[in-house]
């Protein structure tokens, strides 16, 4: 009784029918209700990752956060990369299912609920977050307003949504917070075969306990997408992400992170989020080619510092000659300087891709 009780409770909650900010810096959200807008709950944006908290270990990367992908720009081996840094990978043309794993996650495991959510979605210039396997009309998609979202989530313990999706102001117009216009004359707006989640109409944004942020000026977002060969050998030697031979070629693990993402776990003082106002006209704005590379770069050299770290906590014990295997030793590196790595695979340019 019991279990079916639990069951039924799940059940409604899941198929219920048919919104990150300052540089890493908590800044005020003011409420804009006298001029339209969705309300906002005062206070600060919560940071992401704290800036002064220092990550000691790979798979506390992504504790407590949940990534969700389009299906359409993932890499191969993005659950794999993701899941080994400690995320909640979720990867799912249909808004409903990729929720229900943050429902049954919070549920089934209070003792590590997901607080923090990272969206690597599209946002079909403003018109609705979507979710697809691809650009084919009868292809696997969904839709989900910021007010649905937020609806969604409320009450599972989930406090920061952060919206990594091409023009993402525009999502918060007014017109569009909780009901989605399902003929807006897009033609990135394709059929929604797997449906669309709006908000009830009785829902308040305003009571919320959960906070939607989006970049402060709307622009295009876009992904690197890289592989483990660039990785120090002792990053891939923790991670597991050793290179699988094929007729005597290393096939390195393919994953796929936004600009958003790295910026907001190296705290790019370059990235401003809000949860307030929201823009009509489109924007093209976008990262040069250059900076997403060195933003990719700072990633890179993120993980690898961690993984020195840990490595070096669990040897603490060992001489300091023996602490690394030859292989992996980093090098030397001046006091108080950043832990150099060794190379891992030579130089070149990774390449970009519009989530739109």
């Amino acid at each position: 009784m019991f279990a079916l009780s639990i069951f039924t409770w799940f059940t409604s909650f899941a198929s219920a029918a048919y919104g990150i900010a300052r540089p890493q810096q908590s800044t005020p959200v003011t409420d804009r209700n006298l001029t339209g807008d969705p309300p906002r709950t005062p206070g600060a944006i919560p940071e992401a990752w704290p800036a002064n908290v220092q990550i000691e270990r790979l798979s506390d990367i992504g504790k407590h956060k949940a990534v969700i992908f389009s299906p359409d720009f993932a890499q191969p081996g993005n659950r794999q990369f993701y899941e080994k840094l400690g995320f909640l990978y979720i990867q799912d043309a249909s808004w409903l299912k990729a929720l229900n794993q943050i429902v049954a996650r919070n549920y089934w495991h209070p003792e590590d609920r997901i607080d923090t959510i990272i969206l690597e979605t599209h946002g079909t210039n403003g018109n609705g977050l979507k979710l697809q396997t691809g650009p084919a009309p009868r292809a696997a998609r969904s839709y989900i307003s910021v007010g649905g979202l937020q609806e969604k989530l409320e009450g599972l313990g989930v406090r920061l949504c952060v919206i990594g999706a091409c023009n993402s102001g525009r999502l918060f117009r007014p017109e569009i917070y909780k009901t989605l216009d399902p003929h807006p004359g897009d033609r990135l707006f394709l059929p929604a075969t797997l449906g669309i989640i709006n908000a009830s109409r009785d829902f308040d944004p305003a009571k919320s306990k959960m906070l939607i942020v989006r970049r402060a000026e709307s622009e295009i977002e876009t992904t690197s997408d890289g592989d483990a060969s660039e990785l120090a050998p002792i990053t891939r030697s923790i991670l597991r992400l050793e290179p699988k031979t094929f007729k005597g070629v290393a096939r390195y693990v393919h994953f796929a992170v936004s600009n958003l993402l790295i910026q907001l776990l190296t705290h790019d003082p370059r990235l401003e989020l809000t949860s307030d106002g929201y823009e009509n006209e489109k924007s093209k704005n976008d990262l040069t080619e250059d900076e997403s590379d060195e933003l990719f770069q700072r990633l890179v050299a993120f993980i690898d510092d961690v993984a020195t770290r840990e490595y070096q906590i669990a040897h603490a014990s060992q001489p300091a000659t023996s602490r690394f295997p030859s292989q992996m030793a980093p090098r030397s590196q001046a006091p108080g300087s950043r832990v150099q790595q060794p190379p891992s695979a030579p130089d070149k340019r990774t390449s970009r891709r519009v989530i739109n």
